[in-house]
């Protein structure tokens, strides 16, 4: 009725149905359409009254002058014409009379809703951001009153709890939490997993009362008082040889939900020291059970569920060893098989861990000694998935990004890394050393890189006074590069909510995330000096970006004030000499020689060594004017003398690359063409220009998009990076001994780049006479199972046989688990390989930095002959160079090896 504005009432009986409806949940708005509608209804009943009462007053046909004589047929027939019309008369005057009535009932029904109205009490309440009403008399009393209540003290609360010993009374405590305040009071941990998160990011739309309410009862939690009104034991079977206990328990919400939650041993970032890790008892949130038809049936599937995945975490390859004897200084706290229910202090446990993760081998089913206990982590409970199941805390921070829908886009929350991440992100030496951080794919090289950031920024943030330090992060990955500056972000969101500083930052202090091409348009519009590029060759590399981020927009802004014309006006602008370019000018340029050496071993000794080495700048022969040299590469006689470990080709192959480098010079210079050594090396010469007085003027007209000076800096994926680049990186930062580097030189993948760790630390070395950075090793694989990691490991021996000096060496990758076999279908056009992907998307839990399904092409042009048929989002069809860094559940080649520009050269590695 309330929603078409429309009331008909045949009978009286319909008037219970209206008053009915103003005894539920109704608001001002749909009291006032009741009443605007009754009342559309009595002038509707007015009008058509008053029309048929003039009907009824229509003076009676007189048959006074009739003739006296016999009926004829005329008269007949008028007869019953007039018959015919009395009973019409009759008709609409009893119709005039009912609706007469009803008018009168209209009436009386107007006058008695306001009169009901005007008494009832209403209590204000929250749904969909909507002020609504809700009568006194029919509040529910299981949920908490949103009227005005007085937020309690934690001490206040915690003499509640001893004294809860009904659900009322649980209810009114319930209503004085300040849920945006539970780190005050809390002294457990609340872990929730990823199924209670997205529980959360379904519910807070559709009933954020509930959600409000399932926080203010684990904060209640929190305390470590538990009477038995808020903690419910539950039945969980033991599991694995040991007959491990889960101890499990419930918390009613109302009648149809419930709160399932664990006391459970995990690693404690806040409780663990550079010296020690250290494990503690946590409440972890399994999920929020609803079902009103079958809750008990809803509850076993849950538990069975959360045994399965600690069962499967006792099949990880890797477990760590607890001391279980000594306990946290602070006080012994109480057994975990003390019953719950007792409104006593319960204090978590904390226990000293291994300084190592022990991978289980053939000692698997040894025993451990008696001060000694073996901890798992929960893995997956999907028998389709080899991956271990990642907690989030749920501070006040994270209950603030939660609730507020303004922030409804970046609900993500940062989760809990492990032990060896943690080492990873909080490493300190005295004196500082720069890290230099080595992983195979999948080992967490960016998740460590993006937490070790984020934990300096965060202590940058509490300075109160002076400058703050500027980080910077660079990557050759636009994607990765994006998804980087998403994590980060959603972990200040997270930091602020919490209300961990009040500290306003400055926009031109926050840190920036920029790909390599962007860094170094930037650097050379802000470096003092001349310019490499002229505004219209700026202009050109500005428009082929996807990302319009803020370095492109400051830079956009410059030239606006130069008054940049139109690109495509311009013939003189010089043009970029890529790899691509270089290929098809290869002929050109070996015309003459007579040489067999494959081009891309030519590009890559040019690109990495001639020009893109460190040797390649002459730093050390500028003079004291800081003119830029005139010699941009390495001499014959220097290239000659090059190690053979950097450059593996012999005297004659090199005397042959030498002359063929001298020849793509001169057609380079005929061509108009530029590549990207003779910019970087232009930035080096400039480089000498930047003093410490320059630096400091720069720091006072900071501006938002000026990269100097720069005080830490974060580089992903280094290995695609060439000694000279990270020669001006290292340069430009104020403290050298500041830097994290994160990459696998087996990932190599950027054409033309021969990279390793060890000469990056001969560049600190030798280059600024400064301290040798310290080289870090991840080697647990988080991302693939043991049999995907034993193939790759297949493919890295043969680039170790092929290509030994090309890169560092590290253990295999440890696989969590063993995963099942290949399988081999023998696909024979494309719609079978659509019904194939189809069948195989699904969601896993949530990738950091990626998507759920990709196709990998060779290069741009592969991803046009791509069939339509597949309808995938074309943002998620990437070469390999732009995939490099992110994560995926479904990968599939696409005429990878029809496409390699080796050919038939694949048939070596076999």
């Amino acid at each position: 009725l309330c929603e078409r504005s429309t009331i008909v009432m045949s009978a009286k009986s319909d008037y219970k149905l209206v008053m009915s409806s103003i005894s539920g949940r109704l608001s001002k708005n749909q009291s006032s359409s009741i009443k605007f509608a009754l009342g559309q209804a009595s002038e509707r009943m007015r009008s058509r009254m008053e029309k048929n009462r003039h009907v009824s007053e229509l003076p009676p046909k007189d048959g006074s002058n009739a003739k006296s004589a016999a009926p004829s047929k005329e008269d007949i027939k008028a007869k019953k014409a007039d018959e015919e019309y009395e009973r019409k008369r009759a008709a609409l005057s009893l119709k005039t009379n009912k609706i007469t009535g009803a008018l009168q009932w209209y009436t009386n029904l107007l006058q008695e809703l306001a009169a009901t109205a005007s008494k009832t009490k209403y209590i204000l309440t929250e749904d969909d951001g909507e002020e609504q009403q809700k009568p006194e008399d029919v509040v529910d009393k299981s949920a908490p009153s949103k009227s005005k209540t007085r937020v309690l003290s934690s001490e206040e609360v915690m003499e509640a709890l001893d004294n809860c010993e009904s659900e009322d009374a649980l209810v009114t405590l319930e209503s004085g939490v300040d849920i945006f305040n539970q780190d005050g009071m809390s002294t457990w941990t609340i872990d929730i997993t990823e199924t209670a998160h997205k529980w959360f990011k379904r519910h807070l739309k559709k009933d954020r009362v509930l959600c409000e309410r399932v926080i203010r009862r684990l904060t209640l939690l929190s305390t470590g008082r538990w009477p038995y009104v808020l903690c419910k034991p539950l039945k969980a079977k033991p599991f694995g040889q040991h007959g491990r206990k889960i101890h499990l328990y419930e918390t009613k919400i109302d009648a149809a939900s419930r709160i399932i939650w664990e006391v459970a041993i995990a690693f404690s970032p806040r409780r663990s020291t550079l010296q020690q890790n250290f494990c503690e008892q946590v409440i972890r949130v399994w999920d929020v059970v609803l079902d009103h038809d079958n809750l008990s049936r809803a509850i076993d599937q849950t538990i069975d569920r959360i045994s399965k995945s600690h069962l499967r975490g006792e099949d990880c390859a890797i477990y760590a060893e607890l001391d279980k004897k000594k306990d946290d200084e602070g006080g012994p706290g109480q057994s975990l098989d003390d019953k719950a229910g007792d409104s006593s202090d319960r204090i978590p446990r904390v226990f000293p861990m291994s300084s190592e993760v022990i991978a289980v081998g053939s000692s698997r089913d040894s025993d451990t000694s008696d001060s000694k206990s073996r901890h798992f982590h929960p893995g997956h409970d999907d028998p389709r998935q080899y991956t271990l199941l990642k907690f989030y805390e749920l501070n006040s921070g994270a209950v603030k990004l939660l609730l507020d829908s303004k922030d409804d886009q970046n609900m993500d929350l940062p989760f809990t890394p492990g032990p060896k991440e943690h080492e990873i992100i909080h490493y300190k030496t005295d004196p500082q050393r720069s890290v230099l951080l080595m992983g195979r794919s999948g080992t967490g090289k960016t998740t460590c890189l993006v937490f070790r950031m984020w934990a300096q920024y965060a202590s940058y943030a509490d300075v109160s006074q002076g400058p703050r330090p500027r980080q910077l992060f660079v990557t050759k990955n636009e994607v990765l590069c994006r998804e980087v500056e998403r994590s980060f972000r959603n972990m200040g969101l997270a930091w602020l909510k919490r209300g961990a500083s009040t500290i306003d930052v400055r926009e031109e202090d926050k840190p920036k995330f920029i790909t390599s091409a962007e860094w170094l348009d930037r650097l050379d519009v802000e470096l003092p000096g001349d310019r490499f590029f002229t505004g219209v060759e700026l202009k050109q590399r500005l428009d082929k970006r996807k990302h319009n981020d803020a370095v492109t927009k400051g830079i956009e802004a410059l030239l606006s004030e130069e008054n940049v014309g139109d690109v495509s006006d311009s013939t003189s602008h010089r043009e970029e000499m890529t790899f691509l370019v270089f290929r098809r000018l290869w002929r050109k340029i070996r015309s003459g020689s007579g040489s067999q050496i494959d081009g891309t071993m030519v590009w890559r000794e040019i690109k990495s060594f001639i020009k893109g080495s460190v040797a390649a700048l002459h730093v050390d022969k500028a003079n004291e004017d800081r003119k830029v040299p005139s010699n941009r590469f390495l001499s014959l006689e220097e290239y000659l003398a090059l190690p053979r470990k950097q450059s593996r080709m012999d005297e004659t192959q090199r005397r042959e690359i030498y002359d063929l480098f001298l020849s793509y010079e001169k057609l380079k210079r005929e061509g108009n063409y530029y590549d990207e050594m003779d910019l970087v090396y232009n930035l080096a010469g400039r480089i000498t220009l930047v003093d410490h007085s320059y630096l400091e003027k720069k720091a006072a007209a900071a501006e938002e998009f000026d990269l100097l000076p720069i005080d830490s800096l974060f580089v992903d994926e280094v290995q695609d990076f060439t000694q000279a680049e990270l020669y001006v990186l290292t340069k430009l930062c104020q403290d050298p001994n500041n830097l994290f580097l994160a990459g696998d030189t087996a990932q190599s993948i950027a054409v033309g780049v021969d990279f390793r760790f060890t000469d990056v630390r001969q560049i600190f070395y030798n280059s600024f006479g400064g301290i040798e950075p310290k080289l870090l090793q991840l080697s647990h694989n988080y991302r693939s199972h043991a049999g995907v990691l034993r193939l790759a490991a297949c493919v890295v021996e043969l680039l170790y046989h092929f290509f030994g000096a090309s890169l560092d060496r590290l253990p295999p990758d440890l696989g969590l688990f063993d995963g099942p076999k290949p399988v081999i279908m023998d696909v024979g056009n494309t719609h079978e390989l659509l019904l194939m992907l189809q069948g195989a998307k699904r969601e896993t839990s949530r990738i950091e930095f990626g998507a759920h399904q990709v196709v990998i092409v060779r290069n741009e042009e592969a991803k046009k002959t791509l069939p339509n048929e597949f309808g995938i989002d074309p943002d998620w069809v990437m070469t390999v160079q732009e995939s490099k860094g992110l994560e995926f559940d479904d990968v599939l080649l696409y005429n990878f090896f029809s496409d390699s520009p080796a050919e038939d050269l694949w048939r070596g590695a076999s």
